[in-house]
């Protein structure tokens, strides 16, 4: 992937309306849910999702794939 595709797909992610990064109470027992109960920290803030849902994140893949044009790669 090119440094700039890159760049547009994570303005593309961060686009999207903000979402909780953990589920549940950092108060909770520590586990995979609620980041082993830890608060929101650079390592979370990209724990994005597609801004349109699953179902559109698909049909973006299948698309980009039967396309041909693979574009934001580099081959060599």
């Amino acid at each position: 992937m090119t440094g700039e595709a890159a760049d547009r797909w994570v303005e593309l992610l961060r686009s999207a309306p903000r979402r909780p990064t953990v589920i549940g109470s950092p108060d909770c027992t520590p586990g995979y849910y609620n980041n082993e109960g830890q608060g929101p920290n650079p390592h979370t803030s990209l724990n994005l999702g597609y801004p349109e849902g699953p179902v559109a994140y698909f049909e973006y893949l299948e698309q980009w794939r039967t396309s041909g044009a693979f574009t934001g790669l580099e081959f060599r």
